[in-house]
């Protein structure tokens, strides 16, 4: 997951989630394991195997080294499949309504309906215009299908309100089952394939002990960052509690 990520979009896996505002908090534990410190608990920063064996596939896959950023749409590919997960419908970012427009699905999410179905509508009316869909907007409803959305009143108006998007191993599972769908015609699993064949033995850094080390400083520059941002301006996000920072 370091050598892939490093390679191909040139930041380590842990820094990668803090790009385009710092607005994911990942819980690469499915089951929301826990640190107790003392008497308190405290979320298990560590990623589990199955979460970063999905997102090494995810990364390695060739649709998002087709833009200069890759980075900026697998994010936001995460997001979208978290925003149909929570069927949150609050208006994108500007970033996201400018990507949403480059690829050709400049939507508008209506409080009456799921993401999806808005999607549906306008690639439809694209299709039968006679229009060219491109692989990243046929991309997003691959994703949306495969998600499970909260469709309740409660749950749609209840997971929009944090300002961050939750990141678990169910939404890299929407991704991935999302690509594989897709008109890229390859599963992850034989993408990742291919990388590992083509990149042969040549790209050794990390080694699997320096990853550990590598991780620890990854995510201790981040909480620094954030720290010192916070200081700066208070309504920036803030660094994890105590013990991560000691």
């Amino acid at each position: 997951m370091f050598k892939i990520s490093l390679y191909i979009f040139g930041v380590d896996p842990v820094t990668l989630w803090t790009l385009n505002d710092d607005e994911f908090k990942v819980t690469g534990n499915k089951f929301g394991f826990v640190l107790n410190v003392g008497n308190a608990p405290y979320p298990n920063p560590i990623w589990s195997p199955s979460f970063c064996h999905r997102l090494t596939q995810i990364i390695s896959h060739p649709i998002w080294r087709r833009r200069k950023k890759g980075h900026e749409f697998m994010l936001f590919a995460v997001k979208w499949a978290i925003k149909c997960q929570t069927d949150d419908r609050q208006p994108p970012s500007e970033d996201d309504a400018k990507l949403l427009r480059l690829i050709g699905c400049p939507i508008t999410p209506r409080q009456e309906e799921p993401l999806k179905r808005t999607l549906g509508r306008l690639l439809k009316r694209r299709y039968n215009a006679g229009e060219t869909i491109i692989t990243e907007a046929d991309l997003l409803p691959c994703i949306a299908d495969n998600t499970k959305a909260h469709l309740d009143t409660e749950a749609r108006l209840a997971n929009p309100t944090s300002r961050y998007y939750h990141v678990t191993t169910d939404d890299l599972d929407a991704v991935s089952m999302g690509l594989d769908e897709s008109k890229t015609w390859m599963s992850c699993e034989a993408h990742y394939a291919l990388y590992q064949k083509s990149s042969g033995t040549t790209h050794t850094y990390p080694s699997s002990i320096e990853v550990a080390e590598l991780y620890r400083n990854a995510f201790l520059n981040v909480e620094r960052r954030r720290m010192t941002d916070h200081k700066r301006d208070s309504d920036s996000r803030p660094p994890s509690e105590p013990p991560f920072m000691t």
